[in-house]
């Protein structure tokens, strides 16, 4: 129907109200001295505050004792309902002195003088209700008459959804200045939405959830919802989600593992990864720059590292080196050496392992000629050191001989002896 009426409603309100309120109480009871609305309808009230000042409203819907501020008919409640035609918005006290009642407002009383004015328009009371509610009579439409449009342009006017009625004719339409500033800030409106407010300088009056592209940073930028700062969303200029944002929406951190150090932070810099005391470059992998200390000690085994097989001899009494092998890296060896007594004296002979010039094997002894193999397991060895068979006999009238050196490990994967 539209706009609806009642005779004599005149009462209070029974809440107070601000000038942002959406709800309009009366008292009880009363509410039916304002007109029932429908889906499509809606009413203007007349609020008087104790001072004697007046502020008109819209109301959309009714419910008993409460009615509904907007601005569309069916629609949500909205404040921009409340002072209407030029009127404030009231703050009212209920228990203060004032009034609520339904009555005609200047507004409607002109729009009613417009659509009369229309000449041969033909159009029903609801069709006419319906162009009052598209804002169309909001203009300053004087008079519709004559107008000659093709089939296409009424087709593409209807669609637009201005014209709700059957509008034979528009004629000498008369906008004012501030009503045409208005279409074209509205028209400026949707162009800095259409290209998120690019610029480089951030847009004025700012609202939570606003778009900006940041044309120096080549930044895509979204405003948080404190209304307080500017959340990057995608840097442009390199093509990826900034790394701020990474930081935050990825729950992973960086782990450093053996030989490799870690320092910075995803959430604030860039992550820089290095090598730690003891890691391994590239640079110190390059050809012939490996050191021996950087290579894995020696583990004790069966694989021949190196052997010497050459008797050497002795006739003293005191320890003597008789054979020597300089290693190229420490760990634990297995090492084997033959003592022999050479000679037709049955006296006793002796041999050792030393390392450096101090022993660190067990002494061992024999008498035979053809000689016995002595085989031991010794650790702590180093890059460079020095492993040792000593010799020495029992008496000066016999001679001893040690061979076949033979220094074995368990990690080297070389050629061994068949």
């Amino acid at each position: 129907m539209g706009y609806k009426a009642s005779n004599n409603a005149d009462t209070t309100l029974s809440e107070s109200i601000t000038p942002t309120s959406t709800t309009i109480a009366v008292a009880t009871g009363h509410g039916d001295d304002f007109p029932a609305l429908g889906a499509t309808d809606w009413t203007l009230i007349t609020i008087t505050d104790k001072n004697g000042a007046r502020e008109i409203i819209k109301i959309i819907a009714r419910s008993g004792d409460t009615m509904t501020v907007g601005t569309t008919p069916g629609g949500e409640a909205d404040v921009g309902g409340r002072a209407q035609e030029g009127t404030t918005a009231l703050s009212i006290t209920y228990t203060d002195d004032h009034s609520v009642r339904c009555c005609p407002t200047a507004g409607l009383i002109e729009a009613m003088a417009d659509y009369s004015d229309q000449g041969d328009l033909t159009a029903t009371p609801a069709e006419l209700s319906q162009l009052h509610e598209s804002g169309v009579v909001k203009a300053d439409l004087v008079k519709l008459h004559n107008i000659t449009s093709s089939a296409t342009e009424i087709n593409q006017l209807h669609g637009s959804g201005v014209v709700k009625v059957d509008l034979v004719k528009l004629h000498n339409i008369t906008l004012s200045a501030s009503q045409i500033n208005a279409f074209e800030s509205l028209k400026n409106d949707f162009e800095a939405l259409r290209t998120c407010f690019s610029g480089s300088s951030a847009p004025g009056n700012p609202v939570a959830g606003m778009w900006w592209y940041d044309t120096t940073a080549n930044m895509l930028k979204l405003r948080n919802e404190a209304n307080n700062a500017w959340l990057n969303v995608y840097d442009f200029a390199n093509g990826r989600a900034p790394l701020a944002l990474l930081a935050t929406n990825c729950s992973r951190t960086v782990v450093a593992g053996t030989g490799v150090s870690v320092s910075g932070s995803l959430a604030s810099s860039n992550v820089t990864v290095g090598l730690s005391s003891g890691g391994v470059g590239a640079t110190q992998l390059a050809d012939s720059s490996v050191s021996q200390g950087k290579m894995v000690n020696y583990t004790a085994g069966d694989r021949l590292l190196i052997k010497s097989v050459q008797e050497t001899t002795s006739t003293l009494t005191t320890y003597i080196a008789l054979k020597q092998i300089r290693l190229d890296r420490g760990g634990t060896l297995r090492i084997s050496f033959k003592l022999r007594r050479v000679g037709d004296s049955l006296l006793r002979v002796y041999g050792r392992v030393y390392r450096n010039g101090s022993a660190v094997g067990t002494e061992r002894s024999t008498t035979s000629v053809s000689g016995d193999t002595y085989t031991q397991d010794i650790s702590g060895w180093s890059a460079g050191d020095r492993i040792q068979v000593y010799g020495r006999t029992s008496d000066y009238s016999v001679t001893v001989g040690v061979s076949e050196l033979r220094v074995s490990c368990g990690n080297w994967y070389g050629l061994v002896e068949d």
